[in-house]
Formats: C-alpha cells, sequence, structure tokens
C-alpha cells in the first residue's frame, strides 16, 4: 500500500464513519446530529501532530492551499488548532524550573486558570505538563515531550531533552490565526 491508501472505519462523538487518509489524516462523516440547515451532513477532518507531518513531508501538502480551500466554504467551522514550538536544548527555559512558580501562582497572566501534571504510573513518570487557560478557550501548553514519548514506547529522536511549547487556539481565535496565516 501507499501513503494514500483510503480506508474507511467506524467514527466517533456522533460521526457515523471515518476516512482514514494516509495513515493519521482522518475524517469524520455521516452525523445525524451535526447537520446543516441545507440539509447537508458536516465533516470533521482531524490531523494529529504525526498527521501533520505526514501531510507536508509525504504528501506535499500545502497550509496555505488547505486554509484557503476550507476558508472557501461558507459552513467552514474551525474548532481548535494547535501551532507548537520544540525546543531541544533548555538554553532559555527548562519546564521543572517553573514548577514552583507555577504552583504558588508566582506569575501574571491574562489566562486565568493553570494547572500541573505529573502522572506516574507503577512508579515511572510518563508525563508532566503546565497548562496556562482554561479547556475550550486559548492555551499555552508546556510539557515534557520527550517522557511523553518513552511512556508510549516512541523514541525516534536521539535526544536528551525534548520540550514543547503549544499554544491551543479555540473557535473564533482559531478562525482569526487561520486568516491571518
Amino acid at each position: 500500500g501507499s501513503i494514500f491508501d483510503l480506508k474507511i472505519s467506524n467514527g466517533f462523538n456522533g460521526y457515523r464513519h471515518c476516512l482514514h487518509i494516509g495513515e493519521h489524516v482522518k475524517l469524520y462523516y455521516g452525523s445525524e446530529r451535526n447537520q446543516f440547515e441545507s440539509g447537508k451532513q458536516s465533516l470533521n477532518l482531524v490531523m494529529s501532530g504525526q498527521a501533520c507531518r505526514e501531510f507536508e513531508n509525504f504528501m506535499n501538502g500545502s497550509w496555505f492551499d488547505l486554509f484557503m480551500m476550507l476558508l472557501s466554504y461558507d459552513t467552514s467551522n474551525f474548532k481548535r488548532l494547535d501551532i507548537a514550538i520544540d525546543d531541544f536544548d533548555a538554553k532559555e527555559l527548562n519546564i521543572y524550573d517553573l514548577m514552583p512558580y507555577v504552583a504558588n501562582d508566582h506569575y501574571v497572566s491574562p489566562m486565568q486558570s493553570d494547572s500541573i501534571r505529573y502522572d506516574k504510573k507503577n512508579g515511572v513518570s510518563k508525563g508532566y505538563s503546565i497548562t496556562l487557560g482554561s479547556a475550550n478557550s486559548n492555551q499555552l501548553v508546556i510539557y515534557d515531550k520527550l517522557l511523553e514519548r518513552k511512556a508510549k514506547n516512541e523514541r525516534d529522536l536521539d535526544t536528551s531533552i525534548w520540550f514543547r511549547y503549544e499554544m491551543r487556539f479555540h473557535d473564533d481565535k482559531c478562525l482569526k490565526v487561520i486568516s491571518q496565516y
């Protein structure tokens, strides 16, 4: 098979079907509850980080072209867009040094809520993250990507540090970012 092989499976979140485009790009369809006034059914395009790399590297995809195509439809609705930057040396910032400042509210931010998550399973750390902002609002999430990938047994980069800074835009702000792009 090639990267362009299509596979249909069961959907989720109210969608009955999922069209897999390549290995990671997913297009959900067939929802009775997610219909437009015209009677047309909605589609839900979901692209994880792996799907984004697949789109760029193996499908020769253009974000500009994809966004322009989606914006050309009156019914396009953007729910969330994540923009991430990876840090492989921590010369400017070590996220573990931030923990006491966030835990003690020693920072000023328009993002009113925050959380620190440090997950352990069987005594082994499987994730560490700091989230500023609340769900379904704009969020800045800073996490140890290397720790996350090790917990999933995914070791594809030869690095000892991998922090990710991820800005999550929702709804109207998501549309503004896409439009400015």
